[in-house]
């Protein structure tokens, strides 16, 4: 399962518990003394103990010797189960100090109180390149216009093409214009097109990341705000161009499957019936069978071109991680000072060398290899998930409402009156959810 889905199910388990615990826990922030007896807890995702654990070890490090005598006690967690062990914590009164939270789930807690708002702590400059924070990582921290985390690292999707497929029909690099991108895709499906199940692109009915960025790209809204109230936009006419322009591709290819979703693009790639793909970082690993590399060369990754504005590409929906202080954290200050050292611009660098984004727009020349740069180019045209407080019951739970649209949309045909219908279902939807 792809990591979106895992902290779905974790958020979807926890969000209620979390939120009625949040807004109701006796526990209270304090700040801690500096005499140099506290030991803080902070709660990090295993990701970094095996892609970037210097800058963990940099980060303690230089916490103790900013506060001689202070310790940190780091208890490594998973995806899977940390939001109902944060849950059962509030409810203990024995939240950590810091804690790391997947950026799509981070506005269930903040919104329920959990989190603590870092607004003076920003404005007094305690956490480093604040004002050039990575804008899609910022807006999952934000909410009624206050931020309450500090953005940690991205990750997003780019597109790649099989080399030895690619040379076989005569495409030698990758391309730059819509008109060339949906011709590479004829040519691969010309040449491989009578293989079982292939697509010249692989682009599944249900793949949300990749239909909202075809969304965008037009203009359009997932859904917008006004006072209490999130409206669904997704039947808005630049939203429906954008929803035609995805099916435009979802069609360009003979065995793209209407009922399916991006979780099923991995084994595509992997043997040799995927000519292409829009993916993650790590799906790039094992080399597609019948490929003459060892993997993609780097001409062969790119941002996808934008149907809607020449010379531009699809923006980059940011995936990653955030950093909070909990509301109930008993040394809250000496948990900001160890985010500002954690998260500072030499550590920042280390999470880049490991094939992360950094938190900071201004760090991307840290960012080092064709492979890893094309992604970080990704999020100079960032996108994100509308920021409300129920975002998880449109794709944390069953069905995912932009999955079931974007399915319902290539079952029916793709026809302009399916898109139309399958949006305003959506749309119905979504308000229900959101306002619910």
């Amino acid at each position: 399962m792809k990591r979106k889905k895992l902290v779905a199910v974790a958020c979807t388990a926890a969000s209620v518990a979390l939120v009625a615990s949040a807004c109701s826990s006796s526990s209270k922030t304090t700040s801690s003394s500096t005499t140099g007896n506290t030991t803080i807890t902070v709660w990090m995702m295993t990701d970094a103990k095996t892609g970037w654990d210097k800058a963990v070890t940099n980060a303690i490090a230089t916490f103790k010797s900013q506060h001689p005598g202070d310790n940190v006690n780091l208890q490594w967690k998973t995806w899977g189960t940390y939001l109902t062990q944060f849950s059962a914590a509030v409810k203990a009164g024995d939240e950590p100090d810091v804690m790391e939270v997947g950026n799509t789930q981070a506005i269930t807690p903040i919104a329920g109180g959990a989190f603590t708002e870092l607004d003076s702590a920003i404005s007094a400059g305690t956490f480093p390149n604040s004002s050039t924070w990575n804008a899609g990582l910022k807006a999952s921290c934000t909410y009624n216009g206050h931020v309450y985390c500090v953005p940690y690292y991205a990750a997003d999707r780019m597109a790649g093409i099989n080399p030895t497929q690619a040379a076989a029909v005569g495409i030698t690099s990758a391309p730059t214009t819509w008109s060339a991108f949906t011709a590479d895709i004829a040519k691969l499906n010309a040449k491989y097109g009578s293989t079982k199940g292939y697509n010249g692109f692989e682009l599944e009915g249900g793949s949300e990341y990749t239909g909202l960025a075809f969304v965008k790209d037009a203009g359009g809204e997932v859904a917008v705000q006004s006072g209490t109230t999130w409206k669904a936009e997704l039947e808005s006419a630049a939203s429906e161009k954008g929803l035609a322009n995805y099916c435009t591709v979802f069609k360009a290819s003979p065995n793209n499957s209407a009922t399916g979703t991006d979780d099923n693009q991995d084994p595509a790639w992997s043997n040799g019936t995927a000519g292409m793909m829009y993916g993650l970082a790590w799906e790039w690993d094992n080399p597609p069978a019948g490929d003459t590399a060892t993997s993609p060369t780097p001409e062969f990754y790119f941002n996808i071109p934008s149907p809607t504005t020449a010379g531009s590409y699809l923006p980059d929906f940011t995936g990653g991680s955030d950093l909070a202080v909990p509301s109930g954290a008993k040394n809250a200050t000496l948990g900001e000072g160890w985010l500002a050292d954690y998260t500072d611009s030499a550590n920042e660098g280390i999470m880049a060398a490991a094939g992360d984004i950094p938190n900071s727009t201004s760090l991307t020349s840290d960012v080092t290899g064709t492979k890893n740069t094309t992604y970080a180019s990704g999020q100079t045209n960032p996108f994100f998930v509308p920021t409300a407080q129920n975002w998880v019951k449109v794709d944390g739970g069953t069905p995912n409402l932009i999955d079931t649209m974007l399915e319902s949309m290539t079952q029916n045909g793709c026809t302009a009156s399916a898109i139309d219908s399958a949006a305003k279902t959506a749309d119905a939807a979504i308000d229900t959810a959101l306002n619910g």
